[in-house]
């Protein structure tokens, strides 16, 4: 079991390295066209605030929902999404272990917070 744990945060531990090396040694260069002419132009560019590039993963979800135009369509979107990734979790958990005791057990509870996990969806969706 300390085995497989280690894997997996060797794995995690990889993945985060290899998008920092990627986003480092490969950045993808923005340019401005203008629609006219087709051709970039070097006049305006993209500036980013350090601020922006600290705070944006955190805030830019609430931040999109704040200045929608439909932000309860796409508060029941997300919902649905998250819905979606719940049982997709469930689902492979159960499938991933190996105690048939257990796997009972897990289902029944899983089973039993469904139900309380769609209540709080309708709650937020009316």
């Amino acid at each position: 079991m300390i085995k497989r744990d280690k894997i997996r945060k060797y794995i995690l531990l990889f993945v985060i390295i290899a998008i920092i090396v990627i986003a480092f040694f490969f950045p993808y260069s923005i340019h401005i066209q203008d629609a006219l002419t087709l051709q970039p132009d070097p006049e305006f560019g993209i500036e980013l605030s350090i601020w922006r590039i600290i705070f944006e993963p955190i805030l830019g979800l609430l931040l999109f929902f704040n200045r929608s135009l439909y932000a309860l369509d796409e508060l029941l979107i997300l919902l649905y999404w998250i819905l979606g990734f719940y049982i997709t979790y469930v689902i492979l958990k159960y499938l991933l272990s190996k105690n048939i005791a257990n796997k009972k057990k897990y289902i029944v509870n899983q089973l039993i917070n469904l139900p309380l996990v769609v209540g709080i969806w309708f709650f937020f969706m009316y």
